[in-house]
């Protein structure tokens, strides 16, 4: 029981105590009434306690997809960037190839014996 509920409790007993002492109603039927109150607080710290769990669990729930959520987002990342540096090897790989066939024509157009480069 919560702190808060407790004092409930115990104003709800103080009063009926006080209306006992200085009340002509029978003792029983205070006492139930009572008894029905806490029952009642009880309920209510109850139910509360549910709608905070079911918040939580929400939170929880909201908290793994934003993290999910990330984790595809860092994925697709990661992906972009190593097709990047395969596009630049490409590139790369393209530009030598591209240098090695001028260094060629080059040389046969001055009529070296080794047009290899």
């Amino acid at each position: 029981m919560s702190y808060k509920a407790f004092l409930k409790v115990l104003l709800v007993a103080c009063i009926a105590f006080f209306i006992t002492a200085c009340s002509d109603k029978d003792a029983e039927d205070v006492g139930e009434k009572v008894d029905e109150m806490v029952s009642d607080v009880n309920d209510s710290a109850e139910e509360a306690g549910d709608a905070i769990d079911e918040m939580m669990s929400d939170a929880e729930d909201v908290a793994g997809d934003i993290g999910d959520e990330v984790d595809d987002m860092m994925s697709d990342a990661s992906d972009a960037m190593e097709d990047a540096g395969d596009e630049m090897e490409d590139m790369v790989d393209d530009a030598g190839n591209a240098m090695e066939d001028a260094c060629e024509e080059a040389k046969k157009k001055l009529g070296a014996e080794d047009d290899d480069c």
